[in-house]
């Protein structure tokens, strides 16, 4: 009987995280950026990411 007590908040718990979970994937789903334009924006972030602005001689 005292198991009841351990198993209902686990099961709560778990059917937080898989509802967590499948909320996040839908997020990134949802984003309307192609395959093309998502490594377009990493290109560009690593070639003006903070790094780069950060040893530029008017931001020392």
């Amino acid at each position: 009987m005292i198991w009841l007590w351990f198993l209902i908040p686990l099961a709560v718990l778990i059917g937080i995280a898989v509802y967590v979970e499948k909320r996040g994937q839908r997020m990134i789903d949802d984003a309307n950026l192609t395959h093309q334009d998502k490594r377009l924006v990493e290109d560009k972030y690593l070639e003006h990411g903070a790094q780069h602005e950060a040893q530029h001689p008017k931001n020392l």
